[in-house]
Formats: C-alpha cells, structure tokens, sequence
C-alpha cells in the first residue's frame, strides 16, 4: 500500500491518499474544525480505496490523489 499525507495552507496535515494492489485509489480529509489523525485518515481512505467512492474530492486533495493514481500505476506495474 502507497500512502500519502497532505498538507494544508498553513502547513498543518490536514489528509491522506493511499493506493492498494489492485490499481484503486482512496481519500480522506479532515473537516478544518477538525483535529487530525493518523490513523483514523488512513483507514477511511483505505475503506474509500477497497470499497470506492461515489463523493467528488476537495479541491486540494484532487492533484494528490492524480499524482498517486500515476505513482501507483509505476509501483505495481500496471
């Protein structure tokens, strides 16, 4: 599993993008009210990756999850 985490404006992380084996991608990100964690943001993105997803991505975690959809295809030979 590809993981990465995203970094805010202000330079605080803020979510994740993670791709697993079999080619999906999945994201999470945290409301700005919100404290970020780990843990937690890894295993909703992984849920997103395994299950999929029908919500549209925020606007700044759309060029990270691009990036890892390119970074994926490298690492697992697709």
């Amino acid at each position: 599993m590809l993981v990465k985490y995203v970094k805010g404006k202000n330079g605080h992380l803020c979510g994740a993008v993670v791709a697993i084996d079999n080619g999906r991608t999945g994201w999470s990100a945290c409301c700005p009210k919100d404290r970020f964690d780990k843990q937690r943001a890894l295993s909703i993105a992984t849920g997103c990756a395994v299950k999929g997803s029908n919500t549209k991505p925020p606007h700044f975690i759309t060029p990270h999850l691009e990036a890892m959809k390119e970074r994926s295809e490298k690492y697992f030979k697709f």
